[in-house]
């Protein structure tokens, strides 16, 4: 590196013949949040954003915004750095996260929410491919690409401290980390390679802000190596800070900016600011602070330099200047409408507003369609520079729309509406309900469309005929995509359309539909059978009285009076009358009717309940050859269709008493209970969970010449099944010490009862009982009996 040759220039700077030269803004002179600069970026519409300890300042050369915790989505007021993306996305970086501002929505990424391993953002930057780089405190570096966060600290590049001062992406998008203490990385995407005090040339190993010259040459701010140089190459290496001058003496050099002619600007932490730049071939040193110039400030934090070649010059304690050994040029007009997010659609007329005081003359409003890149349309040529005009939204739709009025005598004179905003060709709504011919109830009559993209709101007509000139709804406020209506006559044909809006104008409207205002049935009165009813037919007729407005009319029947189940349904009924066949014997039954029309369906009547006839058993006989065994086998003639099952009555010498409960459909017992000589009058009757019949016809059976009284057993007991296998029935036989309740179940398996035999009061004595397996599959069975606290338990095997 060839000796450096250093002359100082101090110059006293100020306002000459009329010419500003400095200006100062400072929290008492303006609306800049805070004096303590951090940061200063400045976006493609020129406007400076001034991070500061107490919020984020926006200036657009004429006026400020100021965004804090009060007023926006800033998670905290110290906001340390600034970065803007391709789109013009704000990225923030505070001392509570790292926030991106679109110009009207906030996003805030925490350790919370996202991968950031610490919350106090100190560098922020924005690669080619639009990954945002963030440098933490004390977390190392995160890349993020809108959708997944990359850390750099677990596992942790060889090298790479946790503690980050500031993050720069070069033209060649290589990532530069300033570190504190771990001296300088470089990250290619694929590679990491770190310059410190013991590998290379540098004399230091903490780094607070870079910057790149034209050349590529890398130009740092250092916490004790004043300047670095670097070009790149092992040698290219060199620091600025003569021993022999006060020149960057302590070494701390805060923000490095570089102008258009290439001159470097160096701020420092406390010997003020400081110009670096080619004279005649020799290097040569200007300084600037309170003694020479207008700095009230020495502690020199950021610089940025705009296209004007303006200097912004942030401090710690003394708030923004600006500089320009020239004369600062302040060049924008300053767009304020439209605003960022706003709708324009094609053929309206919209308000383009701007700062008409940092020029005179006319001006003219151009229309970009890509975000600002280029503005191929003329909206208005040479108009008055008066702040304000309307213009006609041409008919091309984009989402990348800027405005830019510009000077029309001098077009480096120039403002770009803040943000993307929409030019939409609003399109019909389409119509959803109640569809073309439909009728509807008016107490439930609401339009339906769907959303039109991007409408603000629609209006809705209706009328009684297809010209809309008696209009019977006029709703040009709807917000939403229904619209509820009333208070229309009903048997009328209406006719209705819809019609999008938005700020400024109107779509066209939607086809037209119509409808018929027709109201809801009412409730029908039930007639017959009667509420309540008993012994009616297993054929019978309902009926109903006529429902107002009703067309047909939907009859339910269940056994629950929740209709759960359903054992008739018919909703095509146009008669108030229906004759159903096939009901169960001796079960309860509920029943409801409702109306309906081409509007929908009214409400359910009444629900009422009856229950069907259970007629007697028939033909009961006893077959006498068995007597002599002391045996009476009953047999008689089912004549319902559905009871759950039998009892069984016997008289001996007294009143009738039960001898047994049937709990299947079945038509014979046989009582081997019998005893003494005498006369035995037997009768049975059927029952259901809700019924029970009239009795049978008696039978006698005479029991003479007994020579040996057969005696009850001493014992409970069950004896195995014959036959064994069986199909499908088989007999069982079990005795019973004692009068007592009996229950004789069959059960799989699993332990599920699958089958009841016998279920009720028995006799004592020896009990014959058959089992019908028909409606089970092939399988080994349990088959349990329990009568006067004896349980016992026995296996067969019904093979199909």
């Amino acid at each position: 590196m060839k000796k450096l040759t250093l002359i100082f220039i101090f110059l006293l700077c100020g306002l000459s013949f009329g010419q500003e030269y400095w200006r100062n803004y400072n929290s008492a002179t303006s609306r800049l949040p805070n004096n303590t600069i951090h940061a200063i970026v400045i976006d493609n519409q020129d406007n400076k954003w001034i991070a500061t300890s107490v919020g984020l300042g926006k200036f657009d050369g004429t006026n400020w915004t100021v965004y804090n915790k009060s007023n926006s989505g800033l998670p905290h007021n110290i906001v340390r750095c600034l970065a803007i993306d391709k789109n013009g996305d704000k990225w923030i970086g505070t001392d509570s996260g790292l926030v991106k501002f679109d110009g009207k929505n906030w996003t805030v990424y925490t350790k919370s929410n996202s991968s950031l391993p610490d919350d106090r953002i100190r560098g922020v930057a924005i690669d080619k491919d639009g990954f945002v780089w963030a440098g933490t405190k004390e977390g190392g570096v995160v890349s993020f690409d809108g959708y997944n966060w990359r850390n750099f600290v677990d596992p942790n590049p060889e090298g790479l401290v946790k503690y980050i001062n500031t993050v720069f992406v070069d033209k060649n998008n290589v990532k530069w980390i300033g570190t504190s203490g771990g001296g300088l990385g470089k990250f290619d995407g694929y590679n990491w390679t770190f310059f410190t005090k013991a590998n290379s040339y540098s004399s230091c190993n903490s780094f607070i802000s870079i910057v790149f010259d034209s050349k590529g040459v890398l130009w740092a701010g250092t916490y004790s190596g004043g300047i670095e140089m670097f070009d790149g190459t092992k040698y290219g290496w060199a620091s600025y800070f003569p021993k022999i001058t006060r020149l960057l003496e302590h070494k701390w050099v805060l923000g490095v900016g570089i102008d258009q002619s290439g001159a470097k600007w160096v701020g420092t932490n406390n010997i003020g600011l400081w110009k670096f730049e080619q004279v005649n071939g020799v290097d040569t040193w200007s300084a600037y602070d309170s003694l020479n110039s207008p700095l009230k400030d020495t502690c020199i934090v950021s610089i940025a330099v705009d296209k004007y070649n303006n200097k912004w010059i942030g401090t710690y304690t003394k708030g923004l200047y600006i500089y320009n050994e020239n004369g600062i040029v302040i060049k924008n007009l300053g767009v304020t409408e439209p605003n960022a997010g706003a709708k324009w659609a094609t053929g309206t007329k919209q308000k383009v507003a701007w700062y008409s005081t940092n020029a005179g003359g006319s001006v003219n409003i151009k229309l970009s369609l890509d975000g600002g890149l280029t503005y191929p349309l003329t909206l208005a040529s040479g108009i008055p520079n008066d702040g304000s005009e309307d213009i006609t939204v041409p008919d091309n739709p984009s989402d990348k729309c800027r405005i830019k009025v510009e000077s029309a005598s001098d077009t480096g004179l120039y403002g770009v509406s803040q943000a993307d905003f929409r030019i939409i060709r609003l399109m019909a709504p389409v119509l959803l309900s109640p569809e073309t011919g439909a009728s509807v109830d008016p107490s439930k009559l609401a339009l339906k469309w769907r959303k039109a993209e991007l409408a603000d709101g629609y209006s809705v007509k209706v009328a009684n005929d297809t010209g809309f000139t008696v209009l019977l709804v006029n709703n040009a406020s709807v917000t939403d995509t229904v619209l509820q209506l009333s208070n229309l006559s009903t048997n009328m044909k209406c006719y209705w359309k819809v019609q999008a809006r938005i700020t400024g104008g109107t779509g066209p409207w939607s086809e037209v539909r119509n409808f018929t205002v027709l109201p809801l049935p009412l409730i029908p009165v039930l007639q017959s059978p009667e509420n309540n009813a008993a012994d009616v037919k297993t054929d019978t007729l309902f009926s109903w009285k006529s429902a107002q407005n009703a067309s047909s009319y939907r009859l339910n029947i269940s056994e629950s009076d929740q209709f759960s189940t359903m054992f008739f349904s018919d909703s095509t009924i146009t008669a108030t009358s229906k004759e159903v066949k096939g009901l169960k014997n001796g079960i309860r039954y509920y029943w409801q009717v409702k109306g309906t029309n081409a509007a929908g369906t009214g409400p359910y009547s009444a629900v009422w309940n009856f229950t069907t006839k259970l007629n007697s058993p028939e033909s009961l006989k006893a077959e006498s050859e068995i007597v002599k065994s002391n045996r009476v086998r009953l047999t008689w003639k089912d004549s319902n269709n559905g009871e759950q099952g039998f009892i069984i009555e016997r008289r001996f010498g007294g009143d009738y008493t039960q001898l047994a409960v049937l709990t299947q459909n079945q038509t014979s017992y046989t009582d081997t209970t019998l005893g003494a000589e005498g006369e035995y009058i037997y009768r049975v009757k059927a029952y259901t969970k809700d019924a029970q019949s009239g009795y049978s016809n008696t039978v006698i059976v005479k029991l003479t010449g007994v020579k040996e009284h057969k005696k009850a057993p001493l014992s409970f007991a069950l004896e195995q099944n014959y036959p064994n296998p069986f199909n499908p029935s088989t007999k069982i036989k079990y005795y019973i010490p004692k009068e007592s309740h009996v229950s004789l179940k069959v059960f799989n398996l699993l332990g599920s009862e699958v089958a009841i035999i016998v279920e009720g009061r028995m006799a004592a004595g020896e009990h014959e009982a058959v089992f019908d397996g028909s409606s089970l599959p092939s399988g080994m069975y349990l088959y349990r009996l329990e009568a006067a606290g004896n349980v016992s338990t026995k296996k067969f095997v019904l093979l199909k």
